[in-house]
């Protein structure tokens, strides 16, 4: 059978789209039959031209639903989304790439149309084992494979801005935020943490610059909130908001000498092991099983966020030396494995 992934491929730029995006070659050179559907709405001519099918949701079901029986793979765990697979199921197979821990949190409709799916994939095992304890059902349903592939070449950083922080400082600091959106009425990625730390460290005498690579920002309100903030900390010259997309990341995060990921609920982040692939020391929320390499601090505390960030920084040698001697592998031959185990 053919192997259809459903998602967004950047543009937009996020972690699940960066996975689709990288996913893409790997397929393609593995001989499998594959389609790649983009439901985003954007770039569609330059998506097009790179064999990628850009339709609207709409479109895009009308035109998978008519094609011949398939494995239909959603890369997003939304109510409406499960409706839609369930209703392909009638010519398809169908499952979905479970890419953030808010699937555990749902109510029984939810769960019915969750338990019709024929697979789905998980990157950690701490999500595998909750959803068993909810749906039993789904026992030879759910494989777990860490969404992690890399870029196969990393460029330098060629923002001007970014070099200037750089040379401005003694560390450079680097934050992400897919948009300024918020989870149980709190920052979802801790853009408002970033800067209490940036003006801790430096009242505590650490000559320390960040780059915040936010690449939304839907909610006017609060981005205007998070600008006053910078200027009411007097950071405007050692925080940059940088909102222009960046093909890799992954050049960013080799740029800095700490990656941090303050989040109030997360997935298998992408940056973090983007980070600790080019050896980058990252400091994380506790909000979800990470790395072991990681170094983690209790969430949406920033006094701890300030020391375990502090603690890196004065340690910066001897971690970057340890970081180098573990080997971080991408799992793109497994997914591959995968997809040729349920293909046939």
């Amino acid at each position: 059978m053919k192997i259809i992934n459903i998602g967004k491929v950047p543009p937009p730029k996020g972690g699940v789209s960066v996975f689709i995006k990288r996913l893409k070659p790997y397929l393609d050179d593995s001989g499998l039959r594959n389609e790649f559907y983009d439901i985003s709405g954007k770039d569609i001519t330059r998506k097009n031209a790179e064999g990628i099918f850009a339709y609207s949701p709409m479109a895009a079901f009308t035109k998978i639903f008519i094609q011949e029986k398939a494995c239909i793979f959603f890369h997003s765990n939304r109510l409406d989304v499960l409706v839609i697979a369930f209703l392909l199921k009638i010519r398809h197979k169908t499952g979905i790439f479970v890419h953030s821990e808010s699937i555990l949190k749902k109510n029984k409709i939810y769960r019915f149309f969750l338990s019709k799916l024929d697979y789905i994939v998980t990157p950690t095992i701490p999500i595998k084992t909750e959803l068993l304890k909810q749906l039993p059902v789904l026992s030879d349903k759910i494989f777990c494979i860490p969404f992690v592939i890399f870029p196969k070449i990393i460029e330098d950083v060629k923002k001007e801005e970014i070099w200037n922080l750089k040379k401005k400082s003694t560390y450079l600091i680097v934050g992400y935020a897919y948009d300024l959106s918020f989870y149980n009425g709190e920052d979802l990625y801790g853009v408002d943490m970033m800067i209490d730390l940036v003006y801790k460290l430096r009242d505590s005498g650490i000559d320390v610059t960040m780059v915040i690579l936010l690449l939304n920002h839907t909610n006017e309100d609060y981005y205007k909130f998070i600008i006053n903030k910078i200027k009411d900390y007097n950071l405007e010259e050692f925080i940059f908001i940088m909102e222009e997309d960046l093909d890799e990341a992954t050049s960013l995060f080799k740029l800095a000498d700490v990656y941090v990921r303050p989040t109030n609920t997360d997935g298998n982040a992408f940056s973090i092991w983007e980070s600790l692939f080019v050896n980058t020391p990252v400091v994380t929320s506790d909000v979800s099983q990470r790395p072991e390499s990681c170094i983690v601090f209790k969430n949406r505390d920033v006094e701890d966020f300030y020391l375990k960030t502090k603690e890196t920084i004065e340690a910066l040698s001897e971690i970057k030396i340890a970081l180098s001697k573990r080997e971080i592998v991408g799992n793109e031959n497994k997914l591959i494995d995968f997809f040729k185990r349920i293909e046939k």
